[in-house]
């Protein structure tokens, strides 16, 4: 088949492009597809051809970008000089940095949806797809693909004054009623 001289990967990256402007409000949705097919002004039915899964499939591309542009800074930075366990927080730290914090919320919404969850997750076979394994390693993969993109401020909730007396439980002896003896 003779494409003509395009460029296929630079029209997939200017799509993706001109659909990150509309996922923050529409989410990865047919119409935030549509919307970028007309800002890349690319014939809706070449898009078609170019992403066959339309929305979803840019989705899958936008987390590949985040894990190159991972990837290369990861070579451009001096990490052997580091602990191991450091490597490790830096380059989760350059994934973080790499991605879009709503842009990740959406995507982790629509990869939570049964019709676009990845049946090979942790493992190069598929996983069962009946039964609690699957729904366990599903429900699993999914929390942490949306709560790896969160900075470490908004991960971890801060606590202090949570335990005051009338939120702990009763000691020993006593009820919850206004602390009376059991």
């Amino acid at each position: 088949m003779n494409n003509k001289g395009l460029d296929i990967e630079a029209l997939k990256e200017s799509l993706l492009d001109a659909a990150l402007l509309h996922v923050v409000f529409d989410g990865w949705t047919p119409a935030a597809f549509a919307a970028a097919c007309e800002d890349a002004a690319v014939a809706p039915d070449l898009a078609r051809v170019i992403c066959p899964g339309g929305a979803p499939e840019l989705a899958a591309d936008y987390h590949r970008r985040g894990d190159r542009l991972m990837l290369a800074r990861i070579a451009a930075e001096d990490l052997p000089g580091l602990r191991f366990r450091d490597r490790i927080a830096a380059a989760v730290r350059f994934r973080i940095e790499a991605s879009d914090r709503e842009l990740v919320r959406r995507g982790a919404a629509l990869f939570a949806l049964p019709q676009h969850a990845a049946g090979r997750r942790w493992s190069g076979e598929p996983l069962m797809r009946s039964g609690r394994r699957w729904a366990t390693v599903r429900a699993t993969s999914t929390g942490i693909r949306s709560a790896r993109h969160f900075p470490p401020s908004t991960r971890r909730p801060s606590f202090t004054g949570w335990a005051t007396k009338a939120t702990m439980p009763p000691t020993r002896g006593t009820s919850w009623i206004a602390g009376s003896r059991m």
